[in-house]
């Protein structure tokens, strides 16, 4: 396996990719677009204009990387497995006034207005209680010493060929090289903590999205990766 840095060019893979796993795994899409089966070119079209977004930014604020395996057959054939966008903002000395948010596009929003397919409720409330979690448990521990990991998305025929190690590996590295206090930080869903915690996060927040009134609810956890000798207590 090899992993290149993703081109604009790269999108229509990115793209049929993150459909595949996104219907794999739907608990995060259900809650907050519920309609999705019903208007299936709303989740398309919102889907490509995030990962646009990633590989279009001007300011250099987002990385894409691509894990690619050669094919049995010919090895100079490369089968795209996985991807991830990480926000190298901090990493690459970009100034911002706050930490990075890791739960909406790195720029512009949703592609339609009215969007048919969401509850508005669930996505409002979907966003504020992630980005407080990660402010309160990782932000106002870490400030900007924080390599962030945006996105992470496998080909689920690809599931447990340790791509996605691969790329979370990169990010880990970045942080162990520059150590005074550099970590890397996410928020995981439930399915992805085992690989998480099996490269040596930590899990420093949980996180509950539900409506008051409601049944209906997902969960989240904020986790971070320091380095061996710089573990950050929590007060």
């Amino acid at each position: 396996m090899e992993v290149r840095t993703a081109t604009i060019h790269d999108l229509d893979i990115m793209l049929e990719i993150g459909l595949k796993a996104l219907y794999y795994d739907l608990t995060w899409w259900d809650y907050r677009y519920p309609l999705h089966r019903k208007y299936p070119e709303e989740t398309r079209n919102r889907v490509r204009l995030i990962y646009k977004n990633f590989l279009e930014n001007t300011s250099g604020e987002y990385l894409v990387q691509i894990v690619e395996a050669g094919s049995i057959e010919d090895p100079n054939i490369k089968h795209p497995m996985a991807w991830a966008a990480w926000d190298v903002a901090w990493l690459n000395g970009h100034e911002r006034k706050t930490p990075g948010d890791l739960t909406a596009p790195p720029v512009g929003g949703p592609p339609s207005s009215p969007n048919r397919d969401e509850n508005p409720q669930h996505v409002a409330l979907f966003r504020s209680v992630l980005a407080d979690a990660k402010k309160r448990s990782v932000d106002s521990v870490y400030g900007t010493k924080q390599l962030c990991l945006a996105f992470i998305v496998t080909d689920p025929g690809y599931f447990r060929r340790g791509a996605g190690k691969l790329l979370c590996q990169w990010g880990i590295d970045r942080v162990t090289e520059r150590g005074d206090g550099w970590v890397v930080a996410l928020i995981a869903t439930r399915m992805g903590r085992n690989l998480y915690e099996n490269l040596g996060f930590r899990k420093v927040a949980d996180m509950l999205v539900q409506v008051e009134g409601e049944e209906e609810s997902i969960e989240a956890a904020a986790m971070v990766y320091e380095p061996a000798g710089n573990v950050t207590q929590l007060e």
